[in-house]
């Protein structure tokens, strides 16, 4: 009698004849249970998690796999997760810099920006206002960047673009008669019969020589008693302009201030 042809079995699924009697067996994916007749769906899942390599969805007969974020399903083996490179397929939210990850990626900014608390897009970094621009004198913040200006009179900015120097090329009135270089400073000096006053940047007419004029004024009244003091402060007043006049030629200089105080 072939129990399966006639009807006459207990199986949900499949029958198979044998002589004599038969026995049920069970679709793809089910399994069955201990009467031996009656199949089941099989969870797939719970053995090695169905082969998936991350998520393993169940289903009624069958399973299926998936990825976490970030990954996608390998269609050959369709158990296998791949990375995918954001950056590569510009599906990035970053506003700047996107750096690929396993399974995410991460944004940075250029220089002279900070990364926002959203993650994606980046601010400008104020450089002047944090003081950290490095600039002696002043500072000017643009968009993504800054530079330095120097706003003394007769500063002008060092070969770093951020120092501020003043010297004799910056300042051409940095010294009343002779200016000299030193480093990024300078210092001052006079013609011979100068020397330099308290500021170390005028010059004065030396002492001793403004002795002589007196001397030689002297003697000339001493020699013509009719000289009045008319004709002394006209005779002083003549000899100064000749000295300020007579030192400078000898020193090849071309500009000479003199500060002389007369009776």
């Amino acid at each position: 009698v072939n129990e399966c042809a006639n009807g006459n079995n207990a199986c949900n699924h499949i029958c198979v004849n044998t002589i004599g009697s038969y026995y049920c067996d069970c679709n793809t994916g089910y399994h069955l249970i201990s009467n031996q007749k009656y199949c089941i769906d099989t969870n797939e899942c719970s053995t090695n998690n169905g082969g998936c390599q991350h998520r393993c969805r169940n289903t009624v007969g069958s399973y299926y796999c998936s990825c976490w974020r970030g990954h996608f399903l390998n269609a050959t083996d369709g158990h296998s997760c791949e990375d995918i490179d954001e950056c590569a397929l510009n599906s990035d939210n970053c506003w700047h810099n996107c750096s690929n990850t396993i399974g995410s990626y991460d944004c940075s900014c250029r220089t002279g920006y900070i990364l926002d608390s959203d993650g994606f897009s980046c601010l400008n970094i104020n450089e002047c206002e944090n003081n950290s621009s490095g600039c002696e004198q002043r500072c000017i913040d643009t968009t993504g960047s800054y530079y330095c200006e120097c706003n003394v009179t007769g500063y002008a900015l060092d070969v770093d673009n951020h120092g501020c120097s003043r010297n004799c090329n910056t300042d051409p009135d940095a010294c009343q008669q002779i200016c000299n270089n030193d480093g990024d400073s300078f210092n001052c000096s006079c013609y011979p019969g100068y020397r330099l006053a308290d500021d170390e940047r005028n010059c004065q007419i030396k002492f001793a020589l403004i002795q002589i004029i007196v001397l030689f004024v002297h003697v000339m009244m001493a020699m013509n008693s009719k000289m009045t003091m008319l004709h002394v402060r006209i005779l002083m007043s003549a000899l100064t302009v000749i000295v300020n006049i007579t030192v400078p030629i000898l020193m090849e200089a071309t500009l000479v201030h003199v500060i002389v105080a007369t009776p």
